[in-house]
């Protein structure tokens, strides 16, 4: 796998992921998703309904709206709230880890409530594994793996522009 290296990262989003206690996993899967650690995409990432991705870390409404830590309210409101509030979607993601199993994905094992599973596949990777392509499941899983890996041996990652990210096909 290649990993890019760009300075494009903008520092004050890292430093919302750190206060909130978001870690280098965190950072990782706010890399991979956004090449600023901005939310300069479309809105919902040109998705509608459960399918609409939000945040730095383009969660998907279907999950986001099974979290107590997103707030009450329509779609549209809630997504362009998280879109503009790194801590928000960093306390979002982090109670979605606690919810739902982060363990790797194993495509000859699917099963449900798998988070990552979730994340890359919205309610079909969460509710209906046996539905769900496994093997983009993990390909996504260790594309954040090695970018985490890139962040840990990175002293100075949350003070620079530094972005880390690997080819992974959007869905």
């Amino acid at each position: 796998m290649y990993v890019s290296t760009q300075n494009t990262a903008t520092p004050a989003t890292k430093a919302a992921i750190k206060a909130n206690l978001g870690g280098t996993l965190a950072l990782a899967i706010a890399m991979q998703e956004t090449s600023d650690l901005l939310c300069n995409y479309d809105f919902g990432d040109g998705k509608d309904g459960d399918s609409a991705n939000f945040g730095i870390y383009k969660m998907n409404w279907f999950m986001l709206k099974q979290l107590t830590t997103t707030p009450v309210g329509v779609p549209d409101d809630v997504g362009r709230r998280i879109n503009t509030d790194p801590a928000l979607a960093t306390q979002i993601l982090l109670e979605a880890m606690r919810r739902w199993s982060i363990n790797p994905p194993e495509p000859n094992h699917p099963v449900a409530n798998n988070f990552w599973a979730g994340h890359r596949q919205g309610e079909t990777g969460l509710s209906y594994p046996t539905a769900a392509n496994w093997d983009d499941i993990q390909d996504y899983y260790l594309a954040i793996q090695v970018i985490k890996a890139k962040c840990d041996g990175n002293d100075s990652v949350w003070d620079t522009r530094i972005r880390y990210g690997l080819d992974v096909d959007p869905i």
